[in-house]
């Protein structure tokens, strides 16, 4: 099993006051760039790609950063803040004077699709769309060419920067916790601008050759039975299938969401001060 680092950035404190950030596109402060430079000097090297949001105050310092060293950056959309529709770039003080109750109710719990904004995304398709952008990211970065010889992965090389939203690393991280759909993460857990996470990836590159699709009707046992005249690797590789998806939680929501991202198993740690 190879071993690569990922490590997640958010972006720095914003021009705008105190709004509620989601798309709105409103660019970094200045004391938001040193914060971002604070953090990302925690790394103590250079990552082996940039991954982006593309909303500005993720996008702009991640392409100084690119120019400054000459690395490659990939800018994603799939990876930009959750939507919050009709609240989008309003402040916190007009949003809790014009919907109190509804406020107070999303923040409350933010899973129950009743409770989101007028025109917003809600929290099941965001957490989705971030975790499949992840997978689809890691894939393209463990296939590349880079990578391919495996010296590589012994070194700095074998790193992603991901630069993105609180939002987006809160997606992440009730998928690596396994917290499925609490409200605590993403009501109650503080992440501060600049702040830096990093995640030890070890990739079964067996499994991430033919990962589950989202949607499978057919039943596991069917599933092995039509392996029986295959060879054993094909077998094993369907055992594998069937034994992972006994130990992954029913709802369909969450069996997506693992699907999307078998063969990587992931290990959480804060980087030193």
């Amino acid at each position: 099993m190879k071993k690569m680092k990922l490590w997640l950035l958010r972006h720095g404190k914003c021009e705008g006051g105190n709004i509620l950030r989601g798309q709105v596109n409103v660019p970094l402060a200045d004391e938001g760039i040193e914060q971002m430079n604070r953090g990302f000097n925690k790394i103590g090297g250079l990552p082996g790609v940039i991954v982006s949001s593309s909303l500005q105050r993720c996008a702009n310092w991640s392409q100084t950063l690119a120019n400054k060293h000459g690395l490659t950056i990939k800018l994603s959309q799939a990876l930009t803040e959750i939507s919050f529709g009709d609240w989008d770039g309003q402040t916190f003080d007009q949003l809790y004077a014009d919907f109190p109750e509804q406020m107070d109710a999303y923040w409350h719990a933010p899973w129950d699709k009743k409770n989101t904004a007028a025109n917003g995304e809600h929290l099941v398709d965001f957490q989705q769309r971030v975790l499949c952008e992840l997978a689809s990211q890691l894939d393209d970065f463990c296939q590349s060419s880079a990578m391919a010889d495996n010296q590589h992965w012994a070194s700095t090389d074998a790193s992603m920067l991901i630069v993105t939203h609180g939002g987006v690393i809160k997606a992440i991280l009730a998928h690596i916790l396994n917290s499925g759909q609490s409200a605590g993460l993403f009501s109650q857990f503080s992440l501060p601008y600049g702040a830096l996470l990093g995640v030890d990836v070890y990739v079964d590159s067996r499994l991430r050759l033919n990962p589950p699709p989202l949607t499978d009707a057919k039943p596991a046992a069917d599933k092995f039975n039509d392996c029986q005249s295959k060879d054993a690797q094909a077998k094993e590789h369907v055992a594998q299938d069937i034994l992972y998806q006994k130990t992954i939680h029913k709802d369909t929501v969450q069996q997506n969401n693992e699907n999307n991202l078998i063969g990587y198993q992931f290990s959480l740690n804060w980087p030193e001060s």
